[in-house]
């Protein structure tokens, strides 16, 4: 493969398809994989009382990756704020899930040892 080729290859996965997700009480929603630019700006958050809410809204999003919140409004994510932690946590373990991000994906990418098992 020519380095142009790779190249392209490599671009050409700039536009990651949404994951599904449930959430008993909203039913399926999707979330995007983030991007490098978005990493960076998640990164120089100001707010840190934000932050969360910034990371949801930065990957909730519709079946066609259409962002269901502005991650730069602050209407938006108070709103996020106010809503249950048990319905964020399901976002939140598959925003680990899809940007690579969990545990398991760690290990598998050799980033940390897997947990020691007892012996006999």
């Amino acid at each position: 493969m020519t380095r142009d080729e790779l190249r392209a290859k490599i671009l050409a996965t700039a536009s990651p398809k949404p994951v599904p997700v449930n959430v008993p009480e909203w039913g399926d929603v999707y979330v995007r994989p983030l991007l490098v630019g978005e990493i960076e700006a998640m990164s120089s958050d100001a707010d840190p009382k934000l932050q969360t809410a910034r990371g949801v809204a930065r990957m909730l999003c519709d079946q066609n990756g259409d962002l269901l919140f502005d991650p730069n409004s602050a209407e938006d994510l108070f709103a996020i704020n106010r809503l249950r932690a048990s319905s964020l946590n399901r976002i939140h373990e598959a925003m680990e899930v899809v940007n690579g991000t969990s545990k398991e994906a760690a290990i598998d990418l050799g980033n940390v040892s897997p947990p020691e098992t007892a012996s006999s």
